[in-house]
């Protein structure tokens, strides 16, 4: 891969443009297991705010480690990766994120990539003016082709308007993969309604393998909430979920409704 010697820092936004603005970042960036404490970025009006906003298919981020973060962003935030199409591996951020639409603790849109070995430790909120449907996770938020292997999350999350889809490890699994992943201490309250809310994954429509979910609580004035995943229209498998789940309707110890199969 590419080793940068200095840092690059991206020009200021357009504001009325949507989507990531500047280069893609498509090389290697290895922090040698050292830690950014206190990274903070906070602009309302910005999306694809984090650390790194946009990262393509060649991109490397490994042995990086973020303690006390503090990023509000717009239509996707988060704390190390807005947008990933390569590899986050040995990663961990600690701290809080919060946005309107696609918000994730490790990364936001986690987009035919691979996060691999990485942890998180956050606090997610979604803001109380949003109209849009939210999409929020722990780990990660969206994973549309994605592979999250061997990951763990500890998080909450407050949702003060109707929360779509979210997660403890991950918010929507959209044909993706997670395997020997696990999530603990999770709290999720959706004051406001929902849909699809669950201590490990909101929506899977992937894989889930080897799971686990454990020591959490999930509390959801709306429909298929559920302990491991919310709504399931896929494959579970050789997984396990261990808490507390309080929803209006649709409620369950595995899933909040069941339309794939669970073995």
């Amino acid at each position: 891969g590419t080793v940068y010697r200095r840092a690059v820092i991206a020009p200021d936004v357009n504001r009325t443009e949507w989507g990531p603005q500047g280069e893609v970042f498509g090389g290697v960036f290895d922090g040698g297991g050292h830690a950014i404490s206190n990274f903070t970025a906070v602009n309302g009006m910005t999306d694809y705010l984090a650390l790194f906003g946009n990262c393509g298919k060649t991109a490397v981020v490994r042995n990086l480690h973020l303690v006390n973060a503090d990023v509000k962003g717009d239509n996707m935030a988060s704390c190390l990766i807005a947008r990933l199409e390569g590899l986050a591996e040995d990663c961990s951020v600690t701290g809080e994120v919060a946005g309107i639409y696609v918000v994730g603790g490790v990364v936001a849109s986690l987009e035919g990539g691979l996060i691999k070995n990485s942890t998180c430790d956050v606090t997610l909120r979604t803001y109380e003016h949003s109209r849009k449907f939210n999409v929020v996770g722990g780990l990660v938020a969206s994973s549309i082709r994605g592979v999250v292997d061997g990951c763990s999350a500890r998080c909450r999350i407050v949702a003060k308007q109707p929360l779509y889809v979210g997660g403890g490890l991950i918010g929507l699994n959209d044909r993706g993969v997670v395997i020997s992943s696990y999530c603990e201490g999770v709290d999720i309250a959706a004051e406001n309604n929902g849909q699809s809310v669950g201590a490990l994954c909101g929506g899977n429509g992937g894989s889930i393998r080897h799971c686990l979910a454990f020591d959490f609580k999930v509390v959801c004035q709306g429909a298929d909430v559920g302990g491991l995943v919310g709504g399931n229209s896929s494959l579970i498998t050789t997984s396990v979920a261990e808490g507390q789940v309080i929803g209006l309707s649709g409620a369950g110890g595995i899933a909040g409704s069941n339309h794939g199969y669970i073995i």
